[in-house]
C-alpha cells in the first residue's frame, strides 16, 4: 500500500442542543473536531481534490484530510457552514436532491449560494435508498437524475457522488463511472489512501457518540484501519440481511 493514511471526515446533522438520534452532532463537537483538523497540520481538500490528489501523486507523502456532510440538511448553512468558514476550511456537502425544499433541509436557493470554491456540492441520489437494494435500472435513474439535478442547478457536472447509507456493490460502482462522475464514496469506517477504490473510497462516521478525542485519533492516522480492496463478507451478509427484512415489510 503506497502514501500515507488519509481520514475523510463524514458528518450528517449539526444541532445546537442534544442529539435525538446518532447521526447528529453538537456545533460544539463540530467546532471542536475543526479545530483538531487545523492542529493536525493536514492539507485540508474537496472529496474531488483529494481524489485527485491520491491518484495522480500516490508516493508523496504529504499528509491530508477532507470534511464531508451528507444529506443536505438545513443546519449545514446555518451551523456548519460559518464553523468552516471562520477556519478557512474546504468541505463537501453530499446533496440528496429529492430532499431539496423540504422540511429541516437545504434549499435549492441555499445550494446556489453556497457552492463555491471552497464548498464542493457533490450528489447523493434523489431519495436516498439503499442503492444496492433496487433494480439496476432504478438505481441507475437514482444516481444519474441526481447528477442531472445539480447540473441545471449549478451550471455544471458535479464530480463526486456519495452512496446513501454506504451502500454499494462493484456494479453501482460501474454505474456511478459511466454516469459521469469522476470520483465516489462510500463509508468503509476506514482511512483511505492512494490504493484505496476512487470509486468507493473511504470515510470516518462522525456520530452522536463518537468518542471525543477519536477525531483528534483518526487524524493522526491510527484507530482506524487502511481501507480494505474488494468487499468484506459481512458486507455481504449485511446486504442479504437487508434485503430479507424489505421483503418481509
Amino acid at each position: 500500500m503506497a502514501g500515507v493514511l488519509t481520514p475523510v471526515l463524514l458528518y450528517h446533522d449539526v444541532v445546537r442542543g442534544t442529539p435525538a438520534n446518532p447521526w447528529q452532532i453538537t456545533v460544539d463537537d463540530l467546532s471542536r473536531d475543526l479545530d483538531a483538523v487545523l492542529r493536525s497540520r493536514r492539507f485540508v481538500q474537496t472529496a474531488t481534490d483529494l481524489d485527485a490528489a491520491l491518484r495522480t501523486r500516490p508516493g508523496d507523502e504529504t499528509a491530508r484530510c477532507a470534511v464531508t456532510f451528507d444529506d443536505g440538511y438545513a443546519s449545514f448553512a446555518e451551523l456548519a457552514l460559518p464553523l468552516l468558514t471562520e477556519r478557512g476550511l474546504p468541505a463537501t456537502l453530499f446533496v440528496t436532491t429529492g430532499s431539496l425544499d423540504a422540511p429541516g433541509m437545504l434549499t435549492v436557493a441555499d445550494v446556489r449560494r453556497m457552492a463555491g470554491p471552497l464548498l464542493e456540492v457533490g450528489a447523493h441520489t434523489v431519495h436516498h435508498p439503499h442503492l444496492d437494494l433496487l433494480p439496476l435500472a432504478i438505481a441507475r435513474d437514482q444516481i444519474c437524475r441526481s447528477r442531472d439535478r445539480l447540473a441545471h442547478l449549478l451550471g455544471a457536472e458535479p464530480a463526486g457522488f456519495a452512496y446513501p447509507h454506504g451502500s454499494h456493490d462493484r456494479t453501482l460502482r460501474d454505474v456511478v463511472a459511466g454516469c459521469g462522475f469522476a470520483n465516489a464514496y462510500a463509508v468503509k469506517d476506514a482511512l483511505t489512501h492512494p490504493d484505496d477504490d476512487p470509486y468507493a473510497r473511504a470515510r470516518l462516521t462522525v456520530l452522536a457518540n463518537t468518542a471525543r478525542g477519536r477525531v483528534e485519533q483518526w487524524l493522526a492516522g491510527c484507530k482506524a484501519p487502511p481501507a480494505w480492496a474488494g468487499e468484506r463478507w459481512r458486507t455481504t451478509v449485511y446486504r442479504h440481511v437487508r434485503a430479507s427484512r424489505m421483503q418481509l415489510r
